[in-house]
C-alpha cells in the first residue's frame, strides 16, 4: 500500500488516478484539474508530490 501526498486543502475531494507503471497523477474528479504528480519509490511507504517548475521547493540558499 502506498500513501500518496495531494495535499490537506484536497482532503474529501474525490479524485482520479491515472497510474501508468510507478507513474501517477491525481486529478480532481469534479474538475479535471491535476493535483499532483508522483513517481513510485517502492522503498517507501510515503509518496510526496513531484517537484515541478514553479513550485516552492524550500527557502532559497
Amino acid at each position: 500500500m502506498r500513501h500518496l501526498g495531494i495535499g490537506r486543502a484536497h482532503k474529501g475531494r474525490p479524485v482520479r488516478l491515472l497510474i501508468d507503471h510507478d507513474d501517477v497523477l491525481a486529478a480532481d474528479l469534479d474538475t479535471g484539474t491535476v493535483l499532483a504528480e508522483f513517481t513510485i519509490d517502492h522503498t517507501r511507504g510515503y509518496q510526496p508530490k513531484k517537484q515541478g517548475p514553479g513550485e516552492n521547493r524550500g527557502p532559497a540558499s
